[in-house]
């Protein structure tokens, strides 16, 4: 993939984007959205796929105050989901996509779901970008402190998930923490360390307050294209039932329910990539027909 670091409202933000190996220029980008506290990297077993990078756009980027972005100029204006939906969009509009399809694992997914409000505005999405699906991993759609607490087994917004300062033990717990793969990679256990504190503890006191939209709502009322609920069988954070009763309303849900893969935890496609990425193939060609239909 080719890296290019973005000058935006948001700060210096490292972009790579990749053009399909067979030549295609018809098929919907893929848009991967990182998690807390992590970075781009996680998505080297989707992103090294021959079926993916053959077929398909592959764009990524570190959020503001990640991996090997440079921290917000005005972390209040950034350093939440709203914040980071609208980092999304200029980079979508820097690389000139017109469709494109969203896989968003953990604060990803949320920023995902967030992107859909700003892309019905034409003020917000001035050149018409498209979503043509979007996959949330390891996410419960919420808004607001109920909902935090309906949707994950404990009050992660007390935990080192929101915490400015990471002690060492703190900050290394919080990468193993992170995936089923133990030990954690090296590269984890730094993207933790490098990245800047104060986007913990201002997203999840702006996610607490209720700031931004109210997801549920938005992954039941989207029709536009399709929406997957995918989490780990053995998710520890985020609670199953809360996900399937959110998936139950939904219009557009892909399948038609939640799915949860066997085997893994928060991060299944990093963790058993032999078993996410048929899933997520099907659902990027299916989400592609939407586009052509």
């Amino acid at each position: 993939m080719e890296s290019f670091m973005l000058e935006t409202p948001h700060g210096a933000l490292h972009t790579a984007y990749s053009k399909p190996t067979s030549g295609s220029t018809s098929n919907p980008t893929i848009l991967f959205l990182h998690g807390n506290s992590s970075s781009s990297q996680i998505f080297e077993p989707l992103l090294s796929n021959s079926t993916l990078k053959s077929k398909y756009p592959l764009l990524i980027f570190d959020l503001p105050g990640h991996g090997f972005s440079k921290d917000a100029p005005n972390p209040e204006q950034s350093y939440h989901q709203p914040g980071y939906a609208d980092a999304a969009l200029h980079v979508l509009r820097h690389y000139g996509v017109k469709e494109f399809i969203a896989l968003g694992w953990s604060l990803g997914g949320h920023n995902a779901i967030e992107m859909i409000p700003l892309l019905s505005s034409p003020t917000t999405n001035s050149t018409g970008i498209k979503c043509l699906g979007f996959m949330i991993v390891g996410t419960p759609p919420a808004k607001g402190a109920q909902q935090l607490l309906d949707g994950f087994h404990n009050d992660i917004s007390t935990g080192p998930a929101a915490m400015n300062v990471l002690p060492e033990e703190l900050s290394f717990a919080f990468a193993e923490a992170m995936t089923k793969v133990k030990p954690a990679p090296a590269w984890l256990h730094e993207t933790v360390k490098r990245t800047d504190g104060r986007t913990r503890e201002i997203m999840f006191r702006a996610f607490h307050e209720g700031q931004g939209s109210d997801q549920g709502q938005v992954v039941r009322e989207w029709d536009e294209g399709w929406v997957a609920i995918v989490n780990g069988k053995e998710e520890p954070y985020v609670r199953l039932d809360y996900c399937a009763e959110v998936g139950k309303g939904a219009k557009k849900l892909w399948q038609g329910h939640t799915i949860e893969i066997e085997g893994t935890e928060h991060a299944p496609f990093f963790e058993a990539p032999e078993k996410f990425t048929p899933v997520f193939l099907q659902f990027v060609e299916d989400c592609a027909k939407v586009g052509k239909a």
